[in-house]
């Protein structure tokens, strides 16, 4: 459906109504024309704040660990993954832990 911009002032709860549900709707002016284009239906979902407490259990049971995930590297390990050797001494304190640069 093409509409002139004067009617489609006029009736546009109706326009976007129509486009809502997939009709095509195009408004025309002299300067040129736009068309309606739905971005999504509305979510059923009762509206939250948004914020850091949204995220909250989002991926609660989506992630799973593997046996050992949290093992130290070895030395070898260390320098394949980062390109240095882990020291196995304790860093002093209030000094950064990784020993490479």
């Amino acid at each position: 459906m093409e509409i002139g911009i004067a009617c489609a002032q006029a009736q546009l709860d109706e326009l976007i109504e129509r486009a809502v549900n997939g009709e095509h709707v195009v408004i025309s002016s002299a300067a040129g024309s736009v068309k309606l284009l739905p971005t999504s239906k509305p979510s059923s979902r009762p509206s939250r704040p948004s914020g850091v407490e949204d995220l909250w259990g989002v991926l609660k049971g989506k992630i799973h660990y593997t046996e050992g995930w949290d093992t130290p590297l070895s030395n070898q390990e260390a320098q394949n993954f980062f390109g240095c050797q882990r020291s196995e001494e304790e860093p002093p304190e209030g000094s950064d832990r990784r020993s490479c640069p």
